[in-house]
């Protein structure tokens, strides 16, 4: 998991240099790959969280700042 966690992290990066201009960039992926991101910049139960995001559910992240402006479930 640490593998597919840190691949998905550095496309995320990557996405944020090349979009650099735009004001949001839509990401979308499995449940388990984003709770495992979100577990990086903010103290939550990846178990928890898993079980509670809606399909579909949305956060929004800073990625200059590395936090989250809206959480799931906060929208």
């Amino acid at each position: 998991m640490k593998q597919k966690l840190k691949r998905f992290t550095t496309t995320l990066e990557s996405i944020a240099k090349a979009e650099s201009d735009k004001d949001f960039v839509g990401i979308i992926t499995h449940g388990n790959i984003l709770t495992l991101f979100s577990s990086l910049y903010k103290d939550v139960d990846c178990y928890a969280l898993y079980t509670t995001i809606k399909q579909p559910d949305v956060a929004i992240f800073d990625w200059n700042e590395k936090k989250f402006d809206v959480f799931f479930g906060e929208l």
